[in-house]
Protein backbone atom coordinates (compact mmCIF):
# COMPACT_ATOMS: atom_id res chain seq x y z
CA UNK A 1 0.00 0.00 0.00
CA UNK A 2 0.85 3.56 -0.50
CA UNK A 3 -0.41 7.14 -1.22
CA UNK A 4 -3.18 6.95 -3.49
CA UNK A 5 -1.30 8.16 -6.32
CA UNK A 6 1.08 5.61 -6.30
CA UNK A 7 -2.10 2.90 -5.62
CA UNK A 8 -3.65 4.63 -8.82
CA UNK A 9 -0.78 4.31 -10.71
CA UNK A 10 0.13 0.46 -9.96
CA UNK A 11 -3.26 0.09 -10.37
CA UNK A 12 -3.15 1.20 -14.19
CA UNK A 13 0.32 -0.86 -14.56
CA UNK A 14 -1.70 -3.96 -13.58
CA UNK A 15 -4.45 -3.09 -16.42
CA UNK A 16 -1.76 -2.25 -18.90
CA UNK A 17 0.24 -5.82 -18.17
CA UNK A 18 -3.36 -7.86 -18.29
CA UNK A 19 -4.19 -6.21 -21.37
CA UNK A 20 -0.95 -6.90 -22.77
CA UNK A 21 -1.43 -10.90 -21.26
CA UNK A 22 -4.69 -11.19 -22.93
CA UNK A 23 -3.88 -9.93 -26.18
CA UNK A 24 -0.87 -12.35 -26.42
CA UNK A 25 -3.30 -15.05 -25.42
CA UNK A 26 -5.85 -13.90 -28.26
CA UNK A 27 -2.53 -14.88 -30.58
CA UNK A 28 -1.54 -17.90 -29.07
CA UNK A 29 -5.83 -19.21 -28.28
CA UNK A 30 -4.73 -22.04 -30.13
CA UNK A 31 -2.18 -23.82 -28.15
CA UNK A 32 -4.46 -24.21 -25.16
CA UNK A 33 -5.53 -26.82 -23.89
CA UNK A 34 -8.88 -27.20 -21.66
CA UNK A 35 -6.65 -26.63 -18.58
CA UNK A 36 -5.04 -23.60 -20.16
CA UNK A 37 -8.34 -22.14 -21.07
CA UNK A 38 -9.81 -22.64 -17.93
CA UNK A 39 -6.66 -21.19 -15.94
CA UNK A 40 -7.15 -17.83 -18.20
CA UNK A 41 -10.42 -17.66 -17.45
CA UNK A 42 -9.72 -17.91 -13.68
CA UNK A 43 -7.48 -15.10 -13.72
CA UNK A 44 -9.43 -12.70 -15.94
CA UNK A 45 -12.55 -13.64 -13.23
CA UNK A 46 -10.57 -12.63 -10.41
CA UNK A 47 -8.16 -9.71 -11.42
CA UNK A 48 -9.14 -6.23 -12.75
CA UNK A 49 -10.93 -6.34 -16.09
CA UNK A 50 -8.44 -5.82 -19.08
CA UNK A 51 -9.76 -3.79 -22.01
CA UNK A 52 -9.58 -6.48 -24.57
CA UNK A 53 -11.85 -8.56 -22.40
CA UNK A 54 -14.84 -8.48 -24.79
CA UNK A 55 -12.77 -9.48 -27.27
CA UNK A 56 -10.92 -12.27 -25.40
CA UNK A 57 -14.19 -13.76 -24.21
CA UNK A 58 -15.39 -14.90 -27.56
CA UNK A 59 -12.05 -16.34 -28.35
CA UNK A 60 -10.89 -18.56 -24.68
CA UNK A 61 -15.07 -19.71 -25.10
CA UNK A 62 -14.65 -21.01 -28.61
CA UNK A 63 -11.82 -22.50 -27.46
CA UNK A 64 -13.74 -24.32 -24.85
CA UNK A 65 -15.82 -25.62 -26.89
CA UNK A 66 -13.10 -27.69 -28.88
CA UNK A 67 -11.57 -28.69 -25.78
CA UNK A 68 -13.75 -29.35 -23.49
CA UNK A 69 -14.60 -33.10 -24.43
CA UNK A 70 -12.64 -35.33 -22.33
CA UNK A 71 -11.65 -32.02 -19.98
CA UNK A 72 -10.42 -32.82 -16.31
CA UNK A 73 -13.64 -32.04 -14.01
CA UNK A 74 -11.42 -29.19 -12.46
CA UNK A 75 -11.10 -27.67 -15.64
CA UNK A 76 -14.88 -27.96 -16.58
CA UNK A 77 -15.92 -26.07 -13.41
CA UNK A 78 -13.68 -23.90 -13.36
CA UNK A 79 -14.41 -22.80 -16.75
CA UNK A 80 -18.46 -22.25 -15.79
CA UNK A 81 -17.13 -20.59 -12.67
CA UNK A 82 -15.32 -18.01 -14.19
CA UNK A 83 -17.66 -17.48 -17.14
CA UNK A 84 -20.33 -17.25 -14.38
CA UNK A 85 -18.26 -14.87 -12.16
CA UNK A 86 -17.52 -12.72 -15.52
CA UNK A 87 -21.71 -12.64 -15.78
CA UNK A 88 -21.03 -14.64 -18.93
CA UNK A 89 -23.51 -16.53 -19.79
CA UNK A 90 -22.20 -19.40 -22.42
CA UNK A 91 -24.07 -20.17 -25.49
CA UNK A 92 -25.91 -23.59 -25.70
CA UNK A 93 -22.61 -25.42 -27.87
CA UNK A 94 -20.42 -24.84 -24.56
CA UNK A 95 -23.53 -25.68 -22.36
CA UNK A 96 -24.26 -29.12 -24.12
CA UNK A 97 -20.42 -29.72 -24.60
CA UNK A 98 -19.89 -29.12 -20.44
CA UNK A 99 -22.95 -31.17 -19.67
CA UNK A 100 -21.75 -34.61 -21.75
CA UNK A 101 -17.86 -34.07 -20.87
CA UNK A 102 -19.63 -33.54 -16.75
CA UNK A 103 -21.37 -36.39 -16.84
CA UNK A 104 -18.52 -38.94 -18.42
CA UNK A 105 -16.31 -37.55 -15.86
CA UNK A 106 -18.65 -37.41 -12.82
CA UNK A 107 -16.73 -40.02 -10.75
CA UNK A 108 -13.81 -37.68 -10.77
CA UNK A 109 -15.51 -34.26 -9.51
CA UNK A 110 -14.45 -33.21 -5.86
CA UNK A 111 -16.74 -31.41 -4.33
CA UNK A 112 -15.45 -28.16 -4.78
CA UNK A 113 -16.03 -28.79 -8.59
CA UNK A 114 -19.67 -30.01 -8.42
CA UNK A 115 -20.27 -26.98 -5.69
CA UNK A 116 -18.71 -24.91 -8.99
CA UNK A 117 -20.63 -26.37 -11.32
CA UNK A 118 -23.75 -26.20 -9.87
CA UNK A 119 -23.25 -22.62 -8.72
CA UNK A 120 -22.44 -21.87 -12.35
CA UNK A 121 -25.46 -23.23 -13.54
CA UNK A 122 -27.80 -21.60 -10.61
CA UNK A 123 -25.84 -18.06 -11.54
CA UNK A 124 -26.92 -18.84 -15.33
CA UNK A 125 -30.73 -19.33 -14.67
CA UNK A 126 -30.03 -22.63 -16.19
CA UNK A 127 -30.99 -25.83 -14.69
CA UNK A 128 -28.40 -28.51 -15.67
CA UNK A 129 -29.87 -31.50 -17.12
CA UNK A 130 -31.36 -34.51 -15.24
CA UNK A 131 -28.92 -37.44 -16.06
CA UNK A 132 -25.89 -34.83 -14.99
CA UNK A 133 -27.56 -33.58 -12.04
CA UNK A 134 -27.80 -37.51 -11.38
CA UNK A 135 -24.11 -38.21 -12.11
CA UNK A 136 -23.19 -35.21 -9.52
CA UNK A 137 -25.66 -36.44 -7.02
CA UNK A 138 -24.13 -39.83 -7.09
CA UNK A 139 -20.72 -38.53 -7.07
CA UNK A 140 -21.21 -36.40 -4.33
CA UNK A 141 -22.84 -39.22 -2.31
CA UNK A 142 -20.28 -41.44 -2.48
CA UNK A 143 -17.54 -38.76 -1.30
CA UNK A 144 -20.00 -37.20 1.69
Amino acid sequence: RGPPQQQHQMREQLIETIDLLSRRTIDRVSKLDSRGVSNCLWALAILTPAPSLPELLPVLVARAEVKMGGGAPQAISLIMWSLATLRWKPGETLLAIVAMSAQVSARRFNPKAIANLLWAYDQFKVAPSPSLLSALSRQAGLIA
